[in-house]
């Protein structure tokens, strides 16, 4: 539970980690949340409902919701003419809606559970897309638009999340680490929850830095770069043996 409710970073992928290789935690009522976090899935605020029951009071603990501040008047004229259509756009994967129809989309982040899982959802989204609009992210968040931007605004500042805010469109561009074209053998790929441990500076080496993020990158994450230094080195590898024989020949 501390683990999935702690703030968003390469600590806390650590332990999720550590959790999730323990053959132990696959018996508990909350592996399903557990196992989402380790692999940056989005999760839906219907798979929270049974989660919600294993917490403490202190767990639930409220937040002070300083991030939802606007001009009043500039959310009001939003508010009024969406409000019915973001009850209607807020969906699960069976066309369900994951909100009862009454309730609106909130105007921050309410508890530290709500904090977690926004941060986390935030970050997964940045593995999904190139960019987004603030109205769309808020949906998947069910967050109101101008709030998202604030939470986004924060998580750089914090250095969380890497990422650009564009007010003229509303948009949200996550920086790309993605160019497999412009990767060298022994980088990495590293995702963002990683990343944002990585202007933390230490005495040890650039190598040994590199290998302590790969130890905590997800599985899936850690199979794809191999698959790609594997083609490096058969390149490589391929390069030597024609020049090999070019030698032989001459």
């Amino acid at each position: 539970v501390c683990a999935i409710l702690a703030k968003a970073g390469p600590a806390r992928a650590r332990i999720l980690r550590d959790l999730y290789m323990d053959n132990r935690t696959r018996e508990l009522p909350n592996f399903a949340i557990l196992s989402k976090m380790f692999y940056d899935q989005l999760i839906r605020p219907d798979e929270l409902v049974e989660f919600k029951k294993t917490l403490k009071t202190h767990h639930l603990a409220k937040l002070n919701n300083s991030l939802a501040i606007l001009d009043e008047e500039d959310d009001d004229d939003n508010s009024n003419s969406n409000d019915d259509e973001d009850r209607r756009m807020i969906v699960g994967e069976d066309g369900k809606s994951c909100l009862r129809k009454e309730q609106a989309l909130r105007d921050g982040q309410e508890t530290v559970l709500d904090q977690s899982i926004i941060q986390h959802n935030l970050l997964s989204t940045s593995k999904l897309y190139r960019n987004i609009s603030f109205r769309a992210l808020g949906k998947y968040l069910g967050l109101k638009p101008f709030v998202v931007e604030s939470m986004v605004r924060v998580m750089i500042q914090e250095n969380l999340l890497r990422a650009k805010i564009n007010q003229v469109d509303g948009f949200i561009d996550f920086d790309d680490y993605c160019k497999t074209d412009e990767i060298e053998p022994e980088q990495v790929l590293i995702s963002n929850v990683v990343l944002s441990g990585s202007n933390q500076k230490d005495n040890t080496s650039e190598k040994s830095d590199r290998k302590r993020l790969i130890e905590i990158l997800p599985e899936s994450i850690r199979w794809d770069e191999s698959i790609h230094l594997t083609k490096k080195k058969k390149k490589k590898k391929t390069v030597k043996i024609v020049d090999t024989i070019i030698i032989i020949i001459n």
